[in-house]
């Protein structure tokens, strides 16, 4: 979605604060791609690293959101509905992880 959306101009430089612009945006959709190809690869990812990942991103994203004065009503949509949906992956990833119990 970064990619098609940065090249079309659907999401610009006004959407984000600065220095976010067109090529920061294809650019982080670009740098996205292999790590999807990696997950979806991979043989059996860990959940809790992943739970962790998506955590850290959607916190960093919530804290980008509060503190980053620019953004467009699109733009904070965007980030604000990528943090909810990380926070959401996290929470369904740490609840589908098998209980590890110690003896």
């Amino acid at each position: 979605m970064l990619v098609v959306a940065g090249s079309t101009g659907v999401l610009a430089a006004g959407d984000f604060p600065h220095p976010v612009g067109r090529p920061l945006i294809v650019g982080a959709g670009v740098a996205l791609l292999p790590v999807a190809v990696y997950l979806w690869h991979a043989d059996e990812p860990s959940l809790r690293v992943l739970a962790i990942g998506n955590t850290v991103t959607a916190l960093l994203g919530l804290a980008w959101l509060a503190i980053a004065p620019g953004f467009s009503p699109a733009g904070a949509a965007i980030t604000g509905a990528a943090t909810a949906m990380l926070a959401f992956l996290a929470v369904l990833q740490v609840a589908a992880s098998p209980m590890q119990t110690s003896r």
